[in-house]
């Protein structure tokens, strides 16, 4: 090891709303800017470069903000993730990268943007998730747990040459944007009111809306002239036509 060498951590004074980022003015920057006396800022300038050395091994996580895509139907939907990471390879995230954890959110922004693109917000037909050929019930809604899971394996692909594990990935925030969501949320509930009322047990049953007058006002079934008039059958027409003309005015 060449004894005139200084290891610096490039990412040290980095915030991108991580665990282990601690707001304020410290830092190098902080140091130079406080106004304090030549001697008292180059005692605060060496102490600074000496943390700076420490890269963490801990376990942090990684929360960015949400951020607007488009689902597989072309649906802006806002979507949230919290990656839990940890850098395994301190030589890697120092000289292999400029900066491993603004690398670290730039491939998480790009995962999220690939993954999400492939499912539907709700369920849709004639949509593959899969990319076997056929479609499926996958959903960005409904497929949580198997959408995170995709989402951290391709982080991980990406964060491999940078010394850094992905030890977990969770979809903090997910919702239709603004701009759209009061029309799919009157959608969801016209939807469900409709499976409610449709369920197979109820399936065969005429729809409310399919009773219109002229179905309801049909006149009674009257006996052929071949046959002899019965006064129970007779009486139970008048009784089928009077209603009707109660009822139609």
């Amino acid at each position: 090891m060449n004894p005139f060498c200084t290891s610096v951590n490039p990412a040290q004074f980095t915030q991108l709303g991580q665990s282990g980022d601690i707001a304020g003015g410290g830092g190098i920057l902080g140091a130079l800017t406080k106004g304090n006396s030549g001697k008292e800022t180059s005692a605060e300038f060496d102490a600074q470069m000496r943390a700076s050395r420490k890269i963490s091994l801990k376990v942090m996580t990684l929360s960015n903000s949400k951020q607007k895509v488009n689902d597989a139907l072309g649906n802006p939907v806002e979507i949230g993730v919290a990656v839990m990471w940890r850098v395994v390879d301190t030589a890697k995230a120092v000289f292999d990268v400029d900066n491993y954890k603004e690398y670290l959110s730039l491939q998480a922004d790009t995962a999220v943007r690939s993954v999400a693109k492939v499912y539907p917000y709700d369920i849709a037909p004639n949509v593959d998730t899969t990319g076997d050929g056929e479609a499926d019930d996958g959903s960005l809604r409904g497929s949580t747990e198997l959408v995170a899971k995709r989402i951290k394996d391709e982080i991980q692909a990406k964060v491999e040459a940078a010394g850094l594990e992905i030890i977990d990935a969770r979809i903090t925030h997910l919702a239709y944007s603004p701009e759209i969501a009061a029309v799919m949320l009157q959608r969801q509930q016209a939807r469900a009111v409709v499976d409610a009322r449709w369920s197979p047990s109820t399936k065969s049953a005429r729809p409310p809306w399919s009773r219109t007058c002229s179905s309801s006002c049909a006149p009674a079934r009257t006996p052929s002239r071949s046959s002899t008039p019965d006064p129970c059958i007779e009486k139970v027409g008048k009784a089928w036509r009077k209603r009707n003309r109660s009822l139609c005015g």
